[in-house]
């Protein structure tokens, strides 16, 4: 069924379903400091208020771990997971696998992005293989090949070209339906797949390198070498870089938070903070801001120069929590084994979805927002969630303790209930 967005394949009751912009990531601020006093722990709070539907083998899925999710402007929802590609309309599942779909090099589907033409590109696990989809049709960019050239990140360029960057730091570039190399330098294994982005000039920046180990790269058109760094900044690690909702280039390290102004990076005072926090994550934030959070879990939101809100610090996390992005009410959304959904409000509140509360596993690995705001998320371990805010509420629970036989609303917009042995009830928005 087709309605006036060109939504495919869709049931009535399933029109609006994927049918708004995708959410573009935030940027988070992450570190280890002395709030002195300006943060509080924050114990997360079950997300009640959500409807919970859920997708897995049995519905359809080729595999109960989805690694990646993305909906391309023809409403179609695109999933990966380790035993092939699948798009869903809202109502089946279309599964894309080496058997099927002989452009795929492997099953295993690591990344799904959709450039800015519009062309879907999938790329697989333990190997390096990039697929591109448009028009209806697979084409094999990058075969099956050396593990270290797997692709991990792909960054939208601004002059509408379509960038990506393996882990062993070589990249292509997909401009005007045509691909290519522009950089095989290979030696700053590993790159770190969050922190790649563009600045206003067009030149490419990264993370590289893990730990002690870890530094800044630039690629400027021709080559990809290590930027340093000055003053205190120098002594130590480049852990995170992004790029801000005004263009501005912000810096995460090991000796606090710098930003780029003329030809370097410059400390910038966070305060309520240590000068030198250690800051090891950046998510640019909608609003132009940034979000600040740390290895204990603390996190509050940075903006025109100040701390925004109540910083807050996330307990009880028995293993490890990474950013997802920012939801569409501007909360941080975060994952991973075993802490199920996690989100941290600006205020400092802190809420948890997990098993207990209606989510199917523990390990969320992707996160996205449709067109409609609908929330979907991908489980290492429950397949496919959607989330829905609840909009039920029950009107005369204590007073209706028989059985409901009917229900009608008068002109006056009043509903009538008729029970059968407590007679009849009127009810005037919530007053019976």
């Amino acid at each position: 069924i087709r309605n006036s967005m060109q939504m495919r394949h869709t049931s009535p009751g399933l029109a609006g379903w994927l049918q708004r912009p995708i959410l573009l990531a935030t940027a988070w601020v992450c570190g280890c400091a002395n709030l002195s006093g300006q943060w509080q722990d924050a114990p997360a709070q079950p997300q009640a208020d959500l409807m919970v539907k859920t997708w897995s083998v049995a519905e359809g899925l080729p595999h109960p771990s989805v690694t990646a999710l993305a909906q391309t402007r023809d409403g179609y929802l695109w999933i990966g997971t380790l035993a092939g590609l699948v798009r869903f309309d809202g109502v089946q599942f279309k599964v894309f696998t080496p058997q099927n779909c002989p452009e795929l090099p492997r099953s295993r589907i690591g990344l799904l992005f959709e450039g800015a033409d519009g062309t879907l590109f999938i790329t697989t696990e333990r190997g390096g293989g990039l697929v591109a989809h448009r028009g209806g049709r697979f084409e094999q960019l990058l075969g099956s090949g050396n593990e270290q050239d797997e692709i991990v990140a792909a960054l939208r360029e601004a002059s509408g070209t379509s960038l990506f960057v393996a882990r062993s730091g070589a990249m292509w570039r997909w401009a005007g339906g045509q691909f290519g190399a522009i950089s095989t330098n290979r030696d700053f294994y590993p790159v770190s797949p969050r922190h790649v982005c563009e600045d206003d000039q067009g030149r490419i920046w990264l993370v590289s390198g893990m730990g002690d180990a870890s530094r800044l790269l630039r690629f400027d058109g021709a080559q990809l070498q290590p930027m340093a760094l000055e003053g205190c900044l120098a002594e130590g690690r480049v852990q995170a870089i992004a790029r801000d909702a005004a263009g501005q280039l912000w810096l995460g390290t090991s000796r606090g938070l710098a930003v780029w102004r003329g030809d370097r990076f410059a400390p910038v005072e966070l305060p309520g903070l240590e000068a030198t926090a250690n800051i090891t994550d950046l998510l640019a934030s909608r609003d132009g801001g940034l979000w600040v959070c740390g290895p204990n879990y603390w996190q509050g939101k940075y903006h025109a120069g100040r701390l925004v809100g109540t910083a807050s610090r996330i307990e009880g996390v028995q293993t490890s929590l990474g950013l997802l992005g920012e939801d569409r009410r501007g909360n941080l959304c975060l994952g991973l084994y075993p802490e199920g959904f996690v989100t941290v409000s600006p205020e400092g509140a802190v809420r948890k979805l997990d098993p207990k509360n209606g989510l199917p596993g523990t390990t969320v690995s992707s996160y996205l927002v449709d067109r409609e705001g609908n929330e979907w998320l991908g489980l290492l371990d429950g397949g496919l969630v959607r989330l829905q805010p609840r909009r039920v509420s029950i009107l005369g629970e204590s007073l209706l303790t028989t059985r409901v036989y009917s229900i009608s609303e008068d002109h006056a917009g009043r509903i009538w209930v008729g029970t059968s042995f407590a007679g009849i009830y009127r009810f005037e928005g919530n007053h019976v």
